[in-house]
């Protein structure tokens, strides 16, 4: 097969462009992947931006509680994530606190 992003090519990796956390497919989806303090007591949600702008949109958004200080595990509500093409609301089902998150997104 021959190299290229056309029907039955092969992709090199100049087919994968990337950034600081964030790589895009040959088929145009792109993921990213950042870190976020969620407050507990932000009754609106605390807002995190992605590293860059999704052209089109989120298609999905996962949520993971990455802070071993606290014993409760926060149970996370994703807000307003298909809305925005830039960036992403969470609340905590807990209290008060500080809740170290990692998110990864895909879009496109």
């Amino acid at each position: 097969r021959n190299v290229g992003t056309g029907e039955n090519q092969i992709p090199d990796m100049s087919a994968f462009p990337s950034g600081k956390n964030w790589f895009q497919l040959p088929s145009g989806h792109i993921v990213q992947m950042f870190s976020m303090n969620v407050y507990g007591a932000d009754t609106n949600g605390t807002t995190g931006n992605f590293p860059i702008a999704f052209p089109s949109g989120a298609l999905a958004v996962s949520a993971l509680w990455s802070d071993g200080t606290l014993t409760a595990a926060p149970t996370f509500k994703l807000m307003g994530y298909t809305t925005t093409r830039t960036s992403v609301t969470l609340k905590v089902s807990t209290g008060n606190g500080l809740y170290g998150t990692m998110i990864i997104a895909i879009g496109r």
